[in-house]
C-alpha cells in the first residue's frame, strides 16, 4: 500500500490543499471565513474544493486540526489545564469538556485516566 501511494506522489509538487494542514496546524487562530480569504474563494466554492481534496468541509478540517492539537497538548505534563483552554481557544472549561466528549467519547478526565492505565498509548 506504501508503495502504491508513494507511486502516486512521485514527481508530484504540494498544492494550496496540500499544504493548508502545516499552516492551520500553526496558526489556529484561523477560522473558516479566513481560509476563504485565504484561497479567494467564496465559501460555497471553498466548501467543494475542501470536499474534492479532503473529503471533509472547511469546519471539520478545522475542528480535526485543533482537537489533535488537544490531545499531544493534554498529555503534555508541563501544559497547565487553563493553558490548554487558551491555546486551542476553548471560551470555557465545559465548552472543552463537551467537545472533547463529542470528538473522543471520553471526558478528558476519562481519557487520561485511560492513559494512565494503559488502555491505549498516546502514539
Amino acid at each position: 500500500m506504501v508503495d502504491y501511494l508513494l507511486k502516486l506522489i512521485n514527481g508530484q509538487s504540494p498544492n494550496e490543499y496540500t499544504l493548508l494542514f502545516d499552516q492551520l496546524s500553526q496558526n489556529l487562530t484561523v477560522d473558516v471565513s479566513m481560509i476563504y480569504a485565504m484561497f479567494h474563494l467564496s465559501p460555497r466554492q471553498c466548501q467543494r474544493n475542501f470536499i474534492k481534496y479532503y473529503g471533509l468541509r472547511p469546519k471539520m478540517v478545522v475542528t480535526i486540526i485543533r482537537f489533535h492539537l488537544c490531545l499531544s497538548l493534554i498529555t503534555n505534563k508541563d501544559v497547565a489545564p487553563k493553558e490548554i483552554l487558551d491555546f486551542i481557544r476553548f471560551s470555557d472549561q465545559s465548552h472543552f469538556i463537551r467537545e472533547f466528549k463529542k470528538n473522543l467519547g471520553l471526558t478528558p478526565y476519562d481519557y487520561l485516566k485511560k492513559l494512565q492505565d494503559g488502555c491505549f498509548s498516546q502514539d
